[in-house]
């Protein structure tokens, strides 16, 4: 299993408040670093699960993406889908 951890900012749709997420994922795959920068880099303005909803997409693996918005810790899991 490889790991990767990652961590952005993005800015909150709503308020636009400035969010520090940490990205975690666990791949029996090759995910390259430069596309998790990419991903994460190309998402600057979006609400949490919306967020998690496309890295998986993009990135695979199982994800857990977390952020602190104002008082509250967010914390979203995506698994890999198998098909």
């Amino acid at each position: 299993m490889n790991y990767y951890r990652y961590q952005f900012v993005s800015h909150c749709p709503i308020n636009g408040d400035s969010i520090v997420y940490e990205l975690l994922i666990a791949s029996e795959k090759v995910v390259m670093v430069e596309s998790i920068e990419a991903a994460c880099k190309s998402m600057e303005r979006a609400l949490h699960e919306v967020l998690a909803d496309v890295l998986q997409r993009k990135l695979g693996g199982e994800q857990t993406l977390t952020a602190r918005h104002g008082a509250v810790d967010v914390r979203t899991e995506r698994n890999e889908v198998v098909s």
